[in-house]
């Protein structure tokens, strides 16, 4: 039994993280574990022994990887885990995968079955440049073995010259700067942050009239595009009042979609609808004319104390105002009583935490004031339709 088993754990983990396709070969290019699993084998045997054989044993002593450009536009790396077998990066492609462009290629190196194969395994996969897979491939070396290899040496080591970064259509016929997505971003980011919904709107509009139809194909592929759009977005939520925990709910939300879309339409909607939510959340935290200043501290105050016991007279202590005022504040700005607002707070954040904390439910309701796990999963009950338990699993 091959010693490199002991690296399928941290394997799946790279792969979670990349989302680019991992093989275990041995010496003679046979395949002992691939991730994706769409087939014993990702690559054919005999490409991967061609690779091997090509292999400068001095990189290796060096820790530096493997990077071999290879047909119809994509790189593939290669760093060795035992003295016997070796870990495959790749084949990750620089423009979206096209079948109709790799028939020549079908015709003289690999047959239908495998083509089909290759396909499934890359459907998902980012679309790269030279530099960002050296970086992947750096990042590996770190993983496996506690070394920096910086990427411009991977890159110079493999003779590979680091070119401007450009992306394509579907038909490799329009070329787009990066620039030019850039800039859309940008734009999205600050109609967020200014809760400008008008503008956000005509933004999309504008984006499916002239760009999008462009780039069908790569944002279908690119989840390097489409997260860091969302993430943008969501950074100029947090800048703003909007409330933190829906925040971080609709963007992980929207990730979870975008994980399992099943077409182009679905996730491009679904990062629109996530920008509009996250701009409806900013004119939320807009409306707050009446002791705006006291109702930063209000806040602040809850969600420094959510696992305790919070009264009216504690928060007016903290602000220096009189008791009485802390409800018209909340009744005025929230259109709900402090109770309503403490509960709601908890029970975001709680939601938060069944989805990405490993806590139990008992510990999550000790740890946001609740007196007992089962009046905690009442009160879930009651806002979100669905106990603690349902929502943990159905997210």
């Amino acid at each position: 039994m091959s010693d490199s088993k002991k690296y399928h754990p941290i394997i799946q983990e790279i792969y979670n993280y990349f989302k680019l396709p991992l093989s275990v070969v041995s010496k003679n290019g046979r395949c002992t574990y691939c991730i994706p699993t769409v087939s014993h084998e990702i690559v054919p045997a005999r490409l991967i022994s061609k690779l091997i054989l090509g292999l400068d044993s001095a990189l290796f002593e060096q820790k530096i990887p493997y990077m071999k450009v290879t047909p119809y536009d994509s790189y593939m790396g290669i760093i060795p885990l035992s003295t016997n077998d070796y870990l495959i990066i790749g084949p990750a492609f620089t423009r979206p995968f096209s079948r109709s462009r790799v028939i020549k290629f079908k015709r003289e190196y690999m047959t239908k079955e495998e083509i089909i194969t290759i396909d499934r395994a890359t459907k998902r996969s980012p679309i790269i440049d030279e530099k960002y897979f050296a970086e992947v491939l750096s990042s590996i070396i770190m993983i496996l073995y506690y070394t920096r290899i910086d990427i411009d040496t991977i890159l110079q080591k493999n003779h590979i010259p680091h070119e401007r970064k450009t992306y394509y259509d579907s038909a490799n016929v329009i070329e787009s700067d990066y620039k030019t997505l850039l800039l859309f971003e940008s734009r999205v980011e600050s109609a967020v942050e200014s809760g400008n919904l008008t503008e956000l709107t005509k933004l999309w509009e504008g984006f499916r009239l002239h760009i999008r139809d462009r780039h069908d194909e790569y944002m279908y592929y690119e989840h390097h595009l489409m997260i860091p759009l969302l993430s943008s977005a969501r950074r100029a939520a947090l800048k703003t009042r909007a409330p933190k925990e829906e925040v971080i709910e609709v963007f992980h939300s929207c990730i979870s979609k975008i994980a399992v879309g099943e077409s182009l339409n679905m996730n491009s909607k679904v990062i629109e609808q996530g920008t509009y939510a996250l701009c409806n959340l900013v004119k939320k935290g807009q409306n707050f004319q009446f002791h705006t200043d006291i109702c930063i501290t209000c806040e602040n105050y809850i969600d420094d104390h959510i696992s305790e016991k919070i009264t009216a007279a504690d928060i007016a202590r903290h602000c220096g105002v009189d008791r009485s005022l802390i409800f018209d504040i909340f009744r005025k700005n929230y259109d709900l009583s402090l109770t309503e607002y403490i509960q709601q707070t908890r029970i975001r954040r709680a939601k938060v935490l069944l989805v990405h904390s490993r806590a139990s439910i008992s510990e999550i309701a000790a740890s946001l004031g609740f007196g007992s796990a089962s009046y905690f999963s009442k009160l879930f009950m009651s806002y979100c339709g669905c106990t603690p338990k349902e929502y943990k699993k159905n997210h």
